[in-house]
């Protein structure tokens, strides 16, 4: 083939590829098919022959709807979406209790059920983040098989949001303890029976505990103060769950009247969520333990670290690591080694802690808890383009 032709016959290819294009879109209507073709010289053949057009056919999925693509916008990401689950729950409780359950009716003991939906709402706050809770997650989202429809595995792919429901719980079990504290400062005032002085003042310190942790939580706060927000988190947090085994305490002691204390303790629903909560957020550091670790600094941006702590990693898992287990904690994707329970992070250069480790590696670092399925999990549930 001449030069001129050879340097043709790619410009003809593609004309001739969007023309069939054009043509099978007519014949077929408002699918898409996509027509390639490519030159491939025959096996064999001198280098003067020339090259063959081979054509395949792709099938592309039919262009998304306006409205499709709207529900695709970043504001109606999953994760919003099951915090605005959450809130629509509370709402339409809060609805009903305004309503036919007259929670605020001086006849019902509107106290309690106040309490029990702001411990619910913190409950399911807190115990999503657990890691054996985000473990069943992932297990639970990843057992759907290849075969399924697209939508339906990027729907499941899309578990990682469960923060949405830790948000979401939050907020609303903040605004449930501050209608229990209002209406229990409002029955102290009146000298209702059920009331007193100190879970009030209980009540109000603990509303405003967990303000401080919601507004601390903020993705403006957290981006600019990102280690203030793990200690408010941490500290603030472990505070609360402290007023509120007091003030649960207390407040079954008022509510109780001639039923003995310890009947009616074990009687009360809020006892036995707070005991499961309580062993929720202290189970990880039952598993505190400081590592060796060996660390291999690539370059100045990076630095490869290498775990034999015993724990197995998986596939799609991640560790949290720190130097100060009072301070801040960095979770790091892991690169398991086939045939050993070894396991690698890379750590970036991405602010200071990392910079400070990469530039003066420790010997040794804190890890808590178990190996947690990360983002990286969900790829069990497409098919490999590679």
């Amino acid at each position: 083939m001449t030069q001129a032709a050879s340097a043709s016959f790619p410009t003809l290819v593609t004309r001739a590829s969007e023309r069939r294009l054009r043509e099978k879109r007519d014949e077929v209507g408002s699918s898409t098919e996509v027509i390639e073709l490519r030159a491939k010289r025959k096996e064999g053949s001198d280098a003067d022959s020339p090259p063959v057009a081979r054509r395949r056919i792709i099938r592309v999925p039919r262009p998304r709807s306006r409205a499709a693509w709207i529900w695709r916008h970043p504001v109606f990401q999953h994760y919003n979406r099951l915090v605005v689950l959450v809130w629509a729950v509370n709402l339409g409780l809060l609805g009903w209790a305004l309503s036919a359950g007259a929670w605020w009716a001086a006849e019902n003991p509107t106290l309690r059920w106040l309490a029990d939906a702001a411990l619910v709402n913190l409950g399911l706050s807190i115990l999503v983040r657990q890691q054996r809770v985000v473990n069943a997650l992932f297990w639970l989202a990843t057992r759907g098989p290849v075969w399924l429809p697209l939508a339906v595995r990027w729907n499941l792919g899309k578990v990682f949001h469960f923060g949405g429901l830790h948000s979401g719980g939050a907020v609303a079990g903040t605004i449930w303890a501050a209608l229990f504290a209002g209406t229990q400062a409002g029955h102290l005032h009146q000298g209702l029976a059920g009331a007193s002085a100190g879970v009030a003042a209980i009540s109000g310190a603990l509303v405003m505990l967990l303000v401080l942790i919601v507004i601390a939580a903020q993705p403006a706060f957290r981006r600019r103060w990102h280690n203030s927000f793990e200690l408010v988190h941490r500290f603030c947090g472990w505070t609360a769950l402290l007023l509120v085994w007091l003030q649960t305490l207390l407040f079954v002691e008022d509510q109780r009247q001639s039923e003995p204390y310890g009947e009616a303790l074990l009687g009360t629903a809020a006892f036995w969520l707070l005991l499961v909560i309580t062993v929720s957020v202290i189970s990880p550091w039952w598993r505190l333990k400081r590592v060796p670790i060996d660390v291999e600094v690539t370059s100045s941006h990076a630095a490869i670290v290498t775990f034999r702590d015993g724990r197995r990693a998986f596939p799609g898992s991640t560790t949290a690591i720190s130097l100060d287990p009072l301070a801040e904690w960095h979770s790091f994707a892991n690169v398991p080694r086939p045939g050993t329970s070894d396991y690698r992070i890379i750590i970036s250069r991405a602010g200071d802690w990392t910079g400070r480790f990469i530039d003066n590696p420790p010997s040794h670092v804190w890890v808590k808890g178990i190996i947690t399925a990360g983002v990286a999990n969900i790829e069990t549930l497409f098919s490999k383009v590679l």
